[in-house]
């Protein structure tokens, strides 16, 4: 993703997304370390990526006057239905170790890290 368009982002798809790709970065770092997944430079796309929106985030925050985190707060209700979508949840959480992303954004949000 490039900074034109993460830049182009409203605030809840930029949290949205980041979140996506964090949950997609997870699952492509599980299907490499099973030997599923041949083409290891996604991984490094996917960080970048990923690392592109944290970085908007921030930037937004900080020239909101926002505190650190802010953002993921006020939109945590999109990152709450995301999260609440059934089988695939499942499927990601056990993915990323059962804590991983989701219970670092259980964490940021101030719920929970237990599911």
């Amino acid at each position: 993703m490039k900074r034109v368009e993460v830049a182009s982002l409203d605030d809840r798809d930029l949290i949205v997304k980041e979140y996506e790709l964090g949950r997609e970065l997870a699952s492509t770092r599980f299907r490499h370390a099973l030997g599923q997944f041949e083409n290891s430079s996604e991984i490094r796309v996917l960080r970048r990526g990923r690392a592109r929106l944290k970085t908007e985030v921030r930037r937004r925050e900080i020239e909101n006057g926002l505190t650190k985190d802010e953002l993921y707060q006020r939109h945590a209700s999109a990152l709450r239905s995301l999260d609440s979508e059934g089988a695939d949840s499942a499927a990601a959480s056990d993915a990323d170790g059962g804590g991983g992303i989701l219970g670092k954004l259980r964490r940021r949000l101030g719920g929970s890290d237990e599911a």
